[in-house]
């Protein structure tokens, strides 16, 4: 059996929760299968316009992408 993988605007959401605890950024990176890399990058992406997550996450006709969101 396998997990479903996060959305990645949840996986922004915990990054950030996780930094706000105090947890590492290679902590991070390791419990959630990712470069450390990724990690700084996720976490710029975390103060996105509420709005715009929203979009993003629900994969609405005119939501932005990824891409759009760096």
């Amino acid at each position: 059996m396998q997990r479903e993988a996060m959305h990645p605007a949840d996986q922004f959401v915990a990054f950030a929760a996780l930094v706000k605890e105090g947890r590492p950024v290679e902590d991070i990176a390791a419990v959630f299968g990712v470069s450390p890399l990724v990690v700084p990058r996720r976490l710029k992406l975390a103060n996105v316009s509420p709005r715009l997550l929203a979009d993003y996450r629900n994969d609405s006709p005119d939501a932005p992408t990824l891409e759009q969101l760096n």
